[in-house]
């Protein structure tokens, strides 16, 4: 191990050695290197603008989901993304097919109340002229126009229906 004397012997002789080799006595102009040249800049006061790009997002102020009220399948859409429409513009093509199924079982129940109510009429008046009994009579009477008026009610209502196309 060493010692504390020779520890400080050593750190003498590399000072000494770095001191010597620092010294090495050739002139600075043959070297290459001379004085630094320095320069200077007159400084003025003058306006300068300041501009800043920063990124962001905008968000708009008001917006409007445009969707049909009904099922079904949209065949067409007949307006553009970001134009204007107007009140009462149709903005979608929808399929007819399921509404025209619809359309058709009305008019099929509608002719089958009709039916029934021509039947039940008809079945009220031959009961009447078929029977001499008066209390009979008048009430298979009452029921067949009781018949009828249900039957006349059914087309009342499946009759009511409008189909805009």
């Amino acid at each position: 191990m060493l010692d504390k004397r020779s520890l400080s012997l050593t750190g003498v002789l590399c000072a000494a050695a770095l001191s010597l080799g620092a010294c090495s006595g050739q002139d600075e102009s043959k070297n290459g290197r001379g004085a630094p040249e320095i320069g200077y800049v007159a400084v003025k006061v003058e306006p300068v603008p300041v501009t800043s790009s920063l990124g962001g997002r905008t968000v708009a102020f008001e917006t409007s989901e445009v969707r049909p009220q009904v099922n079904g399948l949209i065949r067409r859409r007949l307006f553009t993304e970001g134009g204007f429409v107007r009140a009462g513009q149709p903005l979608y093509q929808i399929d007819a097919s399921l509404y025209q199924a619809g359309v058709d079982q009305a008019a099929a129940n509608l002719a089958s109340a009709r039916a029934s109510a021509q039947a039940a009429d008809e079945r009220a008046r031959r009961q009447h002229r078929a029977l001499d009994l008066r209390g009979e009579a008048e009430l298979l009477a009452f029921r067949g126009r009781a018949g009828g008026d249900r039957g006349r009610a059914s087309c009342e209502r499946d009759g009511g229906f409008r189909v805009h196309w």
